[in-house]
């Protein structure tokens, strides 16, 4: 499993990128600070392939290769 963090300046959308690919309800204001505690959410992540990279077919047990993406 991948983790990944969301870090930057206040006020400038943290939160509001958070949401939108969780979908997860957090408090969004327009005013510094409003998000003080941190957010945990679940989205999914595309990747390339190793068989596109490697030149061969692979058979992933977590995930589907289409296309030579995951």
């Amino acid at each position: 499993m991948e983790l990944a963090g969301i870090v930057g300046k206040a006020n400038v959308g943290k939160s509001t990128l958070f949401s939108s690919m969780t979908l997860a309800p957090v408090e969004i204001g327009n005013y510094p600070f409003t998000t003080i505690k941190p957010n945990r959410g679940v989205t999914y992540l595309r990747i390339n392939c190793v068989c596109r990279e490697l030149n061969v077919k692979d058979n992933p047990r977590n995930s589907r290769c289409i296309n030579g993406d995951r």
